[in-house]
């Protein structure tokens, strides 16, 4: 850890706004256990991690990123909030069920 510290802060800024998203997914994904409804949390899993990265590597393989650690901080980052975006619309169905139910 003995970086210059611009080069950390540089890596360390575009990742906060990332970080947001991944402490609202976390939130929501949570509530899904608390709930018992944990197939939102694998429909979440295999969305981000097959369709999302899937499709990122793809395009990487046929060269349209360049590897850097920008593009390591966006994939990672915009993964984040792909899971947000996705935890978003399922909590919102799942309360569309529940009051439903009522």
């Amino acid at each position: 850890m003995s970086s210059d510290a611009n080069t950390i802060l540089n890596i360390l800024y575009p990742l906060v706004p990332f970080y947001i998203a991944y402490i609202i997914s976390s939130f929501i994904d949570g509530w899904f256990i608390s709930k018992g409804k944990t197939y939102y949390n694998t429909i979440n899993s295999f969305l981000v991690n097959i369709v999302y990265y899937g499709i990122a590597f793809i395009l990487f393989n046929k060269g349209l990123f360049e590897l850097n650690i920008m593009f390591v901080i966006l994939l990672f980052g915009f993964g984040n909030v792909f899971h947000m975006l996705i935890s978003i619309f399922l909590y919102k169905i799942e309360i569309k069920r529940k009051n439903k139910e009522i």
